[in-house]
């Protein structure tokens, strides 16, 4: 179900693979199944998509875009909401900024639905995402 993801951690910059495998660190990561990438391959085009995977800073960029500092499980995002807003924003590795939000048809990172949530992993957090969520443009 993550091919596609273990693939790109690989042929990304080794200090992704280094970050998610540090013992030490405490992460949550959004992982997009196989068939999110599918889809983002059929939105771009497989040339687009390859160039993507070909550029190493860009494809760098795209995974720690996916991958919070820190734990932050469901019972954190039901904590952080309370009932005073519907979204609030998180940091991601690369620097930027996602939303993650919740509406009547789930809880949301940017366009991305949290499909299965809190899998434990050796150094943090993984959640599930029907979609490969993209850094904002131009930062």
């Amino acid at each position: 179900e993550f091919t596609v993801l273990l693939t790109a951690v690989q042929a990304a910059d080794p200090a992704v693979l280094e970050a998610l495998s540090d013992p030490e660190a405490e992460l949550t990561v959004f992982a997009p199944t196989d068939a999110a990438f599918g889809a983002l391959i059929e939105a771009l085009g497989e040339e687009a998509f390859n160039g993507i995977v070909a550029d190493t800073e860009t494809l760098t960029n795209i995974l720690l875009y996916h991958v919070v500092d820190g734990v932050v499980g469901s019972y954190d995002v039901l904590d952080m909401l309370g009932d005073m807003t519907e979204s609030f924003d998180v940091t991601m590795l690369n620097g930027d900024t996602a939303t993650i939000s919740v509406t009547e048809d789930g809880v949301f990172i940017n366009d991305a639905q949290i499909i299965v949530t809190d899998i434990d992993a050796a150094n943090g957090i993984i959640h599930v995402i029907d979609a490969v969520i993209v850094p904002p443009a131009g930062e």
